[in-house]
């Protein structure tokens, strides 16, 4: 095992991760906010919509909107075209 992959295990050791849905896929967090699984799930900062239940959450409030164990979340990207 080399330092990266020994680091990342003592990480998960001692993180909490949640399971919440995310377009009704049972997806694994480690953070705690919108912002955080937007990270997480490297999806772009532009073009995307990120709603909470039945709300969309504004971008500036990604950061403070945190989730719960079982929320369920839409992730809606912008398509261009004709």
């Amino acid at each position: 095992m080399d330092v990266a992959q020994a680091f990342c295990a003592l990480i998960h050791q001692h993180a909490v991760l949640m399971i919440v849905y995310v377009n009704d896929k049972p997806t694994e967090l480690l953070g705690k906010t919108v912002a955080d699984l937007v990270e997480e799930l490297h999806l772009p900062q532009t073009g995307i919509a990120v709603a909470k239940g039945q709300d969309i959450v504004p971008r500036p409030d990604w950061a403070q909107t945190f989730l719960s164990e079982g929320d369920r979340l839409i992730v809606i990207r912008a398509a261009s075209g004709g």
